[in-house]
């Protein structure tokens, strides 16, 4: 659920968009997940609710910003946010394949339906927008 943007209204609640719920789910039942892997499942269980609910944007474009938190790559054998990672391409010289390798990560949080409907409302995600617009311009 790493790349999932989610809203949490309360302790044992989030929100999420309606195209992730059955990575929800399989997250649940497998505990995998790029960030961990459950060894056991514990004594608990999950209950899911799938209901329409409006979304203001700017607590859609906070969750998005926390989404940004958890994209790392590897650079010159370091973890870098991709954030800062995109930020120093136009200064540092980087091969066309990391480049490629990439690319389709930015594509796929740009063009997620929260950030879509909230990244007008943070500079933060409107830079990345537009630094992930660059990087397709250098392929």
């Amino acid at each position: 659920m790493s790349d999932v943007p989610f809203i949490r209204p309360s302790k044992n609640s989030i929100i999420i968009p309606v195209d992730s719920f059955q990575k929800l789910i399989n997250f649940f039942n497998t505990g995998e997940n790029p960030a961990h892997r459950w060894s056991s499942k514990g004594e608990w269980k999950a209950v899911y609710y799938l209901s329409d609910k409006q979304i203001n944007e700017q607590l859609a474009a906070k969750a998005c910003e926390k989404v940004l938190d958890r994209q790392w790559v590897s650079s010159n054998n370091e973890k870098i946010l991709l954030e800062n990672f995109l930020s120093k391409l136009p200064t540092t010289r980087t091969d066309q394949n990391s480049k490629e390798i990439i690319l389709p990560t930015c594509n796929k949080l740009i063009s997620h339906e929260w950030f879509l409907k909230s990244y007008s409302y943070s500079e933060r995600l409107t830079n990345f927008k537009r630094l992930c617009e660059s990087l397709k311009g250098t392929l």
